[in-house]
Order: structure tokens, then C-alpha cells, then sequence
């Protein structure tokens, strides 16, 4: 047969791509071998350092997974240079821009005279920061500085450098997931499963890099999610955090397998930052860390802002979540398999007793001249109602009927006032408990307006109407 060169790779038997040695053991003989000569996985360049400007001779070529440019040997260059060779350096920027999974063919391609390569992670000042990135890119793209003539106006050319400066000063928050991951840890302590091919880390003298995650993990370039799960559940990172991208098909429970000697899987806590829109991207989300052959049942925190109107999106998640456990459990309250989830039932406030509530507060603050609310006691003692000096209250409704009448501009404000009438008439010709039967549209659009609505008043619109409702659940 034809004689192989030294270091080709095996990539094809048989028409059969070949991966790993196992595939081999599949093959009967004789057969037909395709191998990849060295010369295609292999570049010498001929460059020069950026600092000294020394002749450096390089020769790259591919690494073991077929996915990175390593420097196989150093032909030329400083004595300091050696230890690429040793190290098993590899590029990680091709002009100032940071490289994924990359093979010689390509590189071959990218690589004309002036193109820079570097060897070591990109380094940053400070966590990159999305709103900043965004507020620049508004200013540069949307504020003109040339004239019909095409010719730049000063004045505007002037106007839009200082905005852009003065966008730079503003301190604004960093990305959420890298901050995140740093301030609990880092990345040895923190498990990261997500749809990202990089992120920043913390080196050792403080400063911030910008890595990939197979580099950092050690694996093919798909794999680091796999990687982060095992960590997660070996007890090797004691937290994981998990984008949507990475919130279905994987297992984060306190697996029974997992149990040994020394180590126990300890119970699970997912905290929720932000509910999926859908109910059944919600069970999909809580079902990672709930599942069978569990050794002990988790526990879901969910976060909400203190702002009223949020707790629309909540109900509507709650309430769907208790209708898809219907279908598939028969169960009216389950959400996750158990009639153990009753708890769904405090964030669904989508009823009928939440549509009395609405209608109560609603008559109360817009029909201000007719008789006294039955519920006016219970008004009067809302921590919002009183003087500045009167406890919580900030002084701004010194009585309910002070409140009353700014609530009931905000009606017109948002309006509502017409929809809730409606729902009004609807309800003298049906019960509250046969219109509490489907989801009810006035509330959803009564925790989306108040939305518009500054935060104090927003805030104590809905804290009256939840008081409203944990009344009428009490006295019935």
C-alpha cells in the first residue's frame, strides 16, 4: 500500500468518519483508510514581536480535539518566546479580535501581512457593561452630523463627542451574569450553564481577562455545559447558574446516583430571578432541579421587584401553571406533580375573588360621592393613609378620601375606569364565581396600566386592592 507521512490523522474509513480509536473496532478488513497529511494541519509563520520587533518563525498547527491553533514549535525567536512551545500556547486573537474554534485551513486564509496574532487572553479594564454599550451605539448611529450637503456641521459634530463623553462618565451596571459569577466566587466556585462561548474571569492579580469556557474547562467546545453539570452535581461547585438556553434536558437534582460514603447531594434551591412568559417554559425551568430519583425534593425562591404592577406577570405564570397541572396531573393544584405546591396558589390572584376585589376598589375610589365603603376601616388602616410623622405614611394622602381621588384620575389616566365598567354590568347577569371560572382580562390590563403610573401611587394602588382581596378570602 501506499506509504502514510508521520503525523497525518486518520479522518475517514470506509466513507466513515473517524472520531475517536473505538470507531476502529466497528471496521472489517480490508478497508479504505483517508488520512490528513501534516501538511494541512501544520503553518509555519514568519512575524516579529510588537514590543521589540525581534524575527520570530513559528510553526502552528492543530491541537488533539481538531478545534485550536497550538504553537508546535518555535523555530526563531527570543529566548522568552521558548516557553510557547513548551506551554502549548495557542492563538486567542487574530487582530485584537478574540478566536473560537478555529483550524489551520482557515487561519490560512485569515493570515496577510499586518495581521496581528496573540497568544495571550484579551485583557479588560472593568466588567463590560451592556446598557453602556447600547447607550453608545444609540448616540453613534442615531445622532446625524453631516448636512444635506453631506458636509460635517460643527456644532452637531461637537454636540455628539460630549454626549458620547459624558455617556462614558455615567456609572452604569455591569453584565449581569459575569458580575454575578464573580461576586459569588468565580468560576471554581460557580458553575456556568449557558449558550456563551466566553466570559470574563478573574486572574489571580486581580484583573479581568476575557476566556473562552473550553479552555477554562478543558474540553471540545460543545462540551462546556456537560462539564459545568458534572461539576454541579459531584458537589465540586456549590452553586450553578442557568440561562433559558440551558433550562431544559439537563438534570440539577439531588440525584440518589450521586450518594456515596462521603458525599450526599444536599437539597436543592432554585431561585427564579425572572419567570419564563410561558407556563410550560416555567415547569420545564423548576423541573431541572425536580425529578425523579431524587434524594430529597427542592426548594424555588422566586424574586420580584417591590413593584405592584410586576406581580401581573406572576399571576398569569401561577395561574397557567395550575391549569397545566389540571391536564396532566388531574390535580387543580399542581404545578409540579403534588398537591404540595399549593403555595402556586398566593401569586394567582387572576379569580374571582381577585375580579370582587377589583370591582370593590374600583366603586370605592371612583364613586367617592355615593355612600360610605363598607370597607372603610379596613382604608383607613393601610400603612399609605396618614400624616408624615403617622407611621409608614409619607404624608401625601392624609385620608382615604385623599387617596380616593387621585386613584380615581388614575382611572381615567389609564383607562380603565370603562373596562371595569363593563365588567361591572357583565356581573348582573352573571356570579362572580361563573365569571371567576376563565381568566380574567381587566386584571391582567389593570397590573399592566398601573405600570405607567409613578412608583408610589402604583405601589399603593396595588397594595389596596390585595388588601381588598385578602378580605373578601377571609370573610367568605
Amino acid at each position: 500500500g501506499k506509504q502514510v507521512a508521520q503525523l497525518s490523522r486518520l479522518v475517514l474509513a470506509d466513507d466513515k468518519k473517524i472520531g475517536r480509536p473505538e470507531d476502529l473496532l466497528k471496521l472489517s478488513v480490508p478497508c479504505k483508510l483517508v488520512f490528513r497529511t501534516p501538511s494541512l494541519r501544520r503553518l509555519v509563520v514568519n512575524a516579529h514581536t510588537t514590543e521589540s520587533k525581534e524575527p520570530v518563525a513559528l510553526e502552528l498547527a492543530e491541537d488533539e480535539l481538531g478545534e485550536r491553533i497550538v504553537v508546535s514549535k518555535v523555530i526563531e525567536g527570543p529566548p522568552s518566546l521558548r516557553r510557547a512551545e513548551l506551554e502549548g500556547w495557542h492563538v486567542k486573537k487574530i487582530n485584537d479580535k478574540p478566536v473560537g474554534k478555529i483550524r489551520v485551513a482557515m487561519i490560512r486564509q485569515r493570515l496577510k501581512k499586518g495581521t496581528s496574532l496573540s497568544f495571550q487572553d484579551p485583557v479588560i479594564d472593568d466588567h463590560l457593561s451592556g446598557p453602556a454599550m447600547i447607550l453608545e451605539h444609540f448616540i453613534s448611529s442615531c445622532f446625524l452630523t453631516k448636512g444635506e450637503d453631506g458636509e460635517e456641521v460643527p456644532w452637531a459634530n461637537e454636540t455628539k463627542t460630549d454626549l458620547l463623553q459624558e455617556a462614558q462618565q455615567l456609572s452604569l451596571p455591569p453584565n449581569a451574569l459575569d458580575d454575578l459569577l464573580d461576586r459569588l466566587g468565580g468560576l471554581k466556585k460557580v458553575g456556568e450553564m449557558s449558550g456563551r462561548s466566553h466570559r470574563i474571569k478573574r486572574r489571580k492579580d486581580g484583573s479581568l481577562a476575557w476566556v473562552a469556557r473550553c479552555e477554562e474547562l478543558r474540553c471540545p467546545s460543545d462540551g462546556a455545559n456537560l462539564v459545568e453539570q458534572v461539576l454541579f452535581q459531584k458537589g465540586n461547585k456549590k452553586i450553578c447558574v442557568v440561562t433559558e438556553v440551558a433550562s431544559a434536558g439537563i438534570s440539577l437534582h439531588a440525584d440518589r446516583r450521586q450518594a456515596t460514603a462521603d458525599f450526599q447531594p444536599p437539597r436543592r434551591l432554585m431561585i427564579s430571578l425572572e419567570l419564563p412568559w410561558g407556563a410550560d417554559k416555567a415547569i420545564q425551568c423548576f423541573g431541572r432541579v425536580h425529578r425523579a430519583n431524587q434524594l430529597i425534593p427542592p426548594k424555588f425562591l422566586v424574586l420580584t421587584t417591590p413593584l405592584g404592577g410586576e406581580v401581573r406577570f406572576n399571576s398569569a405564570i401561577a395561574r397557567r401553571m395550575k391549569l397545566l397541572g389540571a391536564v396532566t396531573k388531574g390535580d387543580r393544584m399542581t404545578s409540579m406533580g403534588g398537591v404540595a405546591d399549593q403555595t402556586m396558589t398566593d401569586f394567582d390572584v387572576n379569580n374571582a375573588y381577585g375580579q370582587r376585589a377589583l370591582a370593590t376598589f374600583y366603586t370605592d375610589t371612583a364613586k367617592t360621592l355615593s355612600a360610605v365603603p363598607e370597607l372603610l376601616a379596613l382604608y383607613e388602616a393601610l400603612p399609605f393613609i396618614g400624616g408624615e410623622e403617622d407611621g409608614e405614611a409619607s404624608g401625601r394622602w392624609p385620608t382615604w378620601q385623599d387617596f380616593a381621588e387621585e386613584v380615581c384620575d388614575a382611572w381615567s389616566a389609564t383607562r380603565l375606569g370603562e373596562e371595569i365598567e363593563m365588567m361591572l354590568q357583565e356581573n348582573q347577569t352573571r356570579s362572580w364565581a361563573e365569571m371567576g371560572t376563565r381568566e380574567s382580562g381587566e386584571i391582567n390590563r389593570f397590573f399592566n396600566r398601573i405600570l405607567m403610573l409613578e412608583v408610589e401611587i402604583q405601589n399603593a394602588m396595588f397594595e389596596t386592592f390585595f388588601a381588598v382581596y385578602t378580605e373578601l378570602v377571609r370573610v367568605d
